[in-house]
């Protein structure tokens, strides 16, 4: 079986990766990712890398491909706000040029890796995948669920689209990101022996472990056709919405000594959802454990990463694991322009 992976090389695409050729099962990995961070050294495991923006992406380069594994994107809010218009383009237009050429080159099946934070704020409601009245509200959760929309249009007996959801991730992987809400405050915690919460802690954030949302990609590879084709999954654990207050207290369970600080600062980003995930949980029992789920395990593997990395302050809050501040630098260094292209020297 071959795969195409777009952001192979990202915080979940490099796991996905690692992951995937571990099983040593018969799946060749086809790479394809921007490469922003081509400076990190990290181990790759992909059988065949393509370094390339997905706006570039050709009908050549899924040639030969069984199944699309699509995570590349301007990712995550803040992000997305950057530049509006780039936005749409590689989150949107990036991703139905992607999947149509998918569609004529004869790949089986689709694979859209969404966000839950197309549910904007959800307020008191759990809210299901079914549930039409959603209403996103940052320009990154706009892109994806317009997206989805037009994917499921193109879906049939011969391509299989799934669209996942999943909560937001947190665990070790080959090319860390901090600026993620359970990951930052591990951090935090670790590298000043303070926990601290920007804003009032109230949102509410699901939570998923990196690990977890890959088994579940990975799963999607093999289960039948009807079980998946045109559906959506919220990708989280059961009775485990958390405010990230609530987080921040998890994180204290493990991280005695570190007390958590709310600097209640004003915060642009209005999110808020708690999330249903019965469906996810009724159809991938046999990936995860669902009911066994412990958030206090994964962060002890946060805090045992970070010790074997011996990551400091500074990593914890340089380009290094941010990426808005990696394509800032980026800019400023004149290696890529405004539009986010690699220049050439």
């Amino acid at each position: 079986m071959k795969v195409l992976i777009t952001g192979s090389r990202g915080y979940i695409g490099s796991k996905l990766c690692e992951m995937t050729f571990k099983l040593k099962s018969n799946i060749k990995i086809y790479g394809l990712d921007t490469d922003f961070y081509r400076k990190n050294k990290i181990k790759k495991f992909e059988d065949k890398f393509l370094r390339k923006d997905i706006r570039d992406v050709s009908k050549k380069d899924l040639e030969g491909i069984d199944s699309v594994i699509h995570l590349a994107s301007l990712s995550n809010d803040p992000l997305g706000s950057l530049n509006t218009k780039l936005t749409e383009q590689i989150n949107y237009k990036a991703t139905i040029k992607l999947a149509n050429f998918a569609k004529k080159q004869k790949v089986k099946r689709f694979i859209f890796i969404s966000t839950q934070s197309v549910y904007g704020i959800s307020k008191n409601k759990t809210i299901k995948e079914s549930d039409s009245n959603i209403k996103p509200i940052t320009a990154y959760a706009k892109t994806k669920l317009k997206a989805e929309k037009e994917l499921l249009k193109m879906a049939n007996d011969n391509f299989l689209v799934t669209i996942l959801r999943p909560s937001t991730v947190h665990g070790p992987s080959k090319n860390f990101r901090n600026d993620i809400v359970l990951n930052n405050l591990c951090g935090s915690a670790f590298s000043q022996n303070k926990i601290i919460i920007n804003t009032n802690g109230k949102p509410y954030r699901p939570v998923l472990f990196v690990d977890d949302i890959c088994k579940i990609i990975i799963a999607c590879l093999f289960k039948k056709k009807e079980i998946l084709n045109k559906k959506i999954f919220n990708v989280g654990y059961p009775k485990k919405n958390f405010t990230i207050l609530q987080i921040a207290k998890l994180v204290k369970k493990v991280f005695k000594n570190s007390p958590i600080i709310v600097l209640n600062k004003p915060s642009h980003d209005e999110r808020s959802y708690k999330v249903n995930f019965d469906l996810i949980s009724k159809t991938f029992s046999d990936v995860i454990d669902f009911k066994k789920k412990n958030i206090i395990s994964d962060i002890k593997k946060l805090r045992n990463f970070f010790k074997k990395e011996k990551f400091t302050f500074q990593v914890l809050n340089n380009e290094k694991t941010n990426r808005i501040k990696m394509l800032t630098k980026l800019m400023m260094q004149k290696k890529i322009n405004k539009n986010l292209r690699f220049i050439d020297v």
